[in-house]
C-alpha cells in the first residue's frame, strides 16, 4: 500500500511540474507580446505625432512673430515628447534597462525617418522653419535621452546621432544652389541611407 501512496504522490508532483512548467512558458510568452506590443504603441505614438508636420508651411518670414515662434518646438513635437517622458516614467519604474531599450530602442530611428519624410509633404520652408525643425530635434533629443540611455554608451549614443543627422539634413536647405552645385560629391544618399551611416 505504500508503495501505491509514493507512486501516487511521485505522479502527482511531478503533473505540477508539468504543470507550472508550462504555466510558466505562457507567462514568458505574454511578456513577450506585452513588450513587443508596448515597442509598436511608441512608434505609432512617435508617426501619428509627426505626422502632423505634414502639409504645413514653415515659410516663417523676418517679423518678431516668426523669431518668437523658432524658439520653441511644435506642440505636437512638445506632446510627443510629454507622452514618451511619461510613459518612460512609468516604464523604468518596473522594467530594467534591457527592456526599456527594447521598447524605445527604435523611436528616435522611427522620428527621424518620419521627420524627414515629412520634408518632401511641406508646403514651404524657409531659414526660420529650419530652426524651428531644429527645435523640433532638440526637443525630440531630450525627451529620448532617458529612455534609451543604456549601461552601453554605444547603443544610447548610436540612436541619439540620426537626429543630428536629421538636423544637417535641414541645414542643406539653408545653403544657395550654387554651393550645392559647386561642392565636391563625396557620396549620394538617400534619406535611409543617409540615417544609416
Amino acid at each position: 500500500m505504500d508503495e501505491a501512496d509514493d507512486l501516487n504522490k511521485h505522479d502527482s508532483a511531478a503533473a505540477k511540474v508539468t504543470k507550472f512548467k508550462d504555466l510558466q512558458e505562457e507567462c514568458w510568452n505574454i511578456w513577450g507580446r506585452s513588450l513587443t506590443l508596448l515597442r509598436v504603441d511608441a512608434m505609432l505614438q512617435c508617426m501619428h505625432h509627426i505626422r502632423r508636420i505634414h502639409g504645413r508651411e514653415y515659410v516663417l518670414g523676418s517679423n518678431e512673430t516668426a523669431v518668437a515662434a523658432t524658439q520653441h518646438a511644435d506642440e505636437h513635437i512638445q506632446a510627443l515628447a510629454r507622452t514618451l517622458s511619461n510613459a518612460g516614467e512609468l516604464i523604468s519604474a518596473q522594467l530594467g534597462w534591457v527592456e526599456r531599450c527594447y521598447i524605445f530602442g527604435g523611436v528616435p530611428s522611427q522620428a527621424c525617418n518620419s521627420l524627414l519624410e515629412s520634408l518632401s509633404q511641406l508646403q514651404g520652408i524657409d531659414g526660420y522653419g529650419v530652426q524651428k525643425m531644429h527645435r523640433n530635434c532638440s526637443a525630440l533629443q531630450h525627451a529620448f535621452t532617458p529612455l534609451v540611455s543604456s549601461p552601453v554608451q554605444s547603443f544610447s549614443g548610436d540612436s541619439l546621432q540620426h537626429l543630428r543627422r536629421v538636423e544637417q539634413f535641414f541645414d542643406l536647405l539653408l545653403l544657395p544652389v550654387d554651393a550645392l552645385l559647386v561642392s565636391p560629391r563625396v557620396h549620394s544618399y538617400s534619406n535611409v541611407q543617409f540615417l544609416m551611416c
